[in-house]
């Protein structure tokens, strides 16, 4: 009896939807393009939302990142690192991809510069030329102050 009914709730089914689909077709075809369109228009706008989304969050990753990125190096490290006499070359070798420039100053009457790079507890001053390499190691509590050097 079971499957009497539910094969009888079947055929109404069936009936239905073969008569909901030979009514006004043409119609329904363009009711349903409208509906693509809207839909595919939506669809547009939300991935393109969701790619501004995606740039939005990652640049607040990597903000996020930059602005947690500590110094762990002390100023002693820096001057095991750097020291008088050391030559350009190496300097730019021992520099670049490891520590990070703060400020760097240039003497236009002497060709000599300044790098400032921070450590943890405070700020280290590196004057050099490429002629001469590393000439003097300063100290500074803060990275402006390196600024009045060469005045």
């Amino acid at each position: 009896m079971k499957n009497l009914w539910i094969g009888l709730g079947l055929m109404i089914c069936l009936f239905l939807a073969a008569c909901n689909g030979t009514s006004d077709t043409s119609n329904q075809v363009v009711a349903d393009t409208n509906e693509v369109d809207e839909a595919s228009t939506s669809e547009a706008e939300q991935t393109e939302n969701s790619l501004e989304a995606e740039d939005e969050s990652s640049l607040e990753i990597e903000e996020t990142t930059n602005e947690e990125e500590q110094v762990t190096f002390s100023v002693k490290e820096l001057e095991a690192v750097f020291y008088i006499g050391m030559n350009y070359t190496t300097y730019l070798d021992e520099v670049t991809g490891v520590f990070e420039i703060e400020q760097t100053y240039v003497d236009e009457h002497s060709n000599d510069m300044l790098d400032v790079f921070e450590a943890y507890d405070g700020y280290l001053g590196i004057v050099y030329s490429p002629d001469e390499g590393i000439k003097q190691l300063l100290h500074y509590q803060e990275a402006n102050e390196a600024s009045s050097y060469f005045n």
